[in-house]
């Protein structure tokens, strides 16, 4: 069986699409087995992670995909940039914290519209990842107004905000909307 066709069963693409290219560079650049084997299987660990990625973004079904390039810094009247940079970097899933983004409507967060039943719900979401695993929470809610989105209920907001809270880095952002900034104010 020839190296093509076990690439193809093996459903190996990016190491078929870039054989020959890699083959050819290996030689001519004298690379040791290893370098020209780790650069053919980096390639398609890489092709593979971002069509993960391609396929979890379009199952989430986002309206639009937007990245942290291109969010505009200079819209927010206050935000801490640095704080969120070091969020991306993800550190926090390993230590299992929490996350909570707080800023008003249009600020680059959504709320929680919720009932009893969803309150309940989500307290149990909470309570099976509390220190297991990390949760981002966005909200155009402070802390001192969660009981309105727990249906009022303040022993469950209390529940909810000890296990959240007890691990967590909060992200305040003030501000006017986003999307209301080309809006005429003087109607």
């Amino acid at each position: 069986m020839k190296t093509t066709d076990m690439l193809r069963a093996l459903k190996l693409a990016y190491a078929l699409e870039n054989l020959a290219d890699l083959t050819g560079r290996a030689a001519r650049e004298a690379w040791p087995h290893q370098d020209y084997l780790d650069r053919l299987l980096e390639g398609e660990c890489q092709r593979r992670e971002a069509g993960g990625i391609a396929r979890r973004t379009k199952e989430a079904r986002f309206p639009l995909r937007k990245d942290l390039a291109g969010f505009n810094w200079s819209w927010p009247k206050k935000i801490n940039r640095a704080q969120i940079q070091n969020l991306f970097r993800l550190a926090f899933l390993e230590d299992h914290t929490n996350v909570v983004f707080i800023g008003g409507v249009g600020m680059g967060q959504t709320h929680l519209p919720i009932d009893k039943l969803g309150a309940d719900l989500l307290f149990q979401v909470f309570s099976q990842r509390y220190e297991k695993g990390s949760t981002v929470i966005t909200t155009n809610k402070t802390y001192k107004h969660w009981p309105e989105i727990f249906n009022n209920d303040a022993t469950l907001t209390s529940a909810v905000l000890d296990r959240v809270l007890h691990h967590a880095e909060t992200v305040l952002i003030e501000g006017s909307s986003y999307r209301m900034k080309d809006r005429v104010t003087d109607v």
